[in-house]
């Protein structure tokens, strides 16, 4: 890594570039907290996780801070491991790669709170792997969710590409036994319709506040088509005033038709 803090450390003003030369680092790891204002980090190719940051103690706060065309396994721009947390105001996230989130990867009990800003033209591809979240994949361990925390900005044009894609913007990972990412929204949070949340198993979206923009704040693509599945909750406010925010994507049926979902007033989604 360009940069390792033992203790808490401030960037500002700084651009960091890999020059795009294949290494197993990211440009930045965090061992305490970091605050970035006014950077730029670009141009990494980590095989291992976190393109461009790699948050594995502390938090790390971005403000006015741009992450483009980092590669890794793992979070194409940035990863957050287990008990760590990222934050981004006004920053941009953009034309990053990965397998599993492109733009960000979090994994079980670690938090990325996107108060406004960027995630757009990131791209979850493999060959042999199944590509997931082309914008932000969330994870969880057998004890415990990573949590994303989506108050206000925009998540578009990013894809997931691959034999088995899942999620071009969000990809919550859920599992049978119960386990489950978390994805919370509110505020001016606009997941673009071009790019669905894909909610695995028994995943959800948790709406925390009113959802202020007038449109589909996210169209959800659920694991499996069962009528009734559970696919909103909400948290201090009322379904009516946010269930219209959100769209299904079409089921395709074994006839090679398209059938119309749509999510009714308690948050479960139903064949229309």
């Amino acid at each position: 890594s360009m940069i390792e803090n033992a203790f808490s450390l401030t960037l500002d003003g700084v651009t960091l570039d890999g020059n795009n030369i294949e290494s197993v680092s990211p440009l930045i790891e965090s061992s305490a907290d970091i605050t970035l204002k006014n950077c730029i980090l670009k141009n990494n190719k980590n095989s291992e996780s976190g393109g461009a940051i790699y948050v594995g103690r502390g938090n790390v706060i971005a403000t006015n801070v741009t992450i483009e065309n980092c590669s890794a396994k793992y979070g194409g721009a940035v990863y957050i491991n287990t008990d760590c947390s990222f934050e981004m105001s006004s920053s941009t996230i953009q034309n990053n790669t990965a397998v599993e989130g492109a733009g960000v990867h979090v994994a079980g009990d670690g938090i990325f709170t996107m108060n406004n800003g960027t995630i757009s033209g990131n791209s979850a591809t493999s060959s042999d792997d199944a590509s997931v979240g082309g914008g932000v994949a969330v994870n969880y361990s057998s004890d415990a969710s990573g949590v994303f925390n989506m108050t206000g900005g925009i998540i578009e044009g990013n894809t997931a590409i691959g034999d088995r894609d899942y999620g071009s913007g969000v990809f919550v990972n859920g599992s049978a036994q119960g386990f489950l990412g978390i994805f919370k929204i509110s505020g001016n949070a606009v997941v673009v319709s071009d790019n669905d949340v894909y909610l695995n198993y028994v995943a959800k979206i948790t709406v925390t506040g009113e959802l202020t923009e007038n449109t589909s704040v996210a169209t959800i693509t659920p694991s499996s088509y069962t009528d009734q599945k559970q696919v909103i909750q909400v948290e201090g406010v009322a379904f009516e005033s946010v269930i219209s925010k959100f769209s299904v994507t079409p089921k395709l049926n074994e006839n090679g038709q398209y059938e119309n979902w749509i999510i009714n007033e308690i948050g479960q989604i139903v064949s229309n």
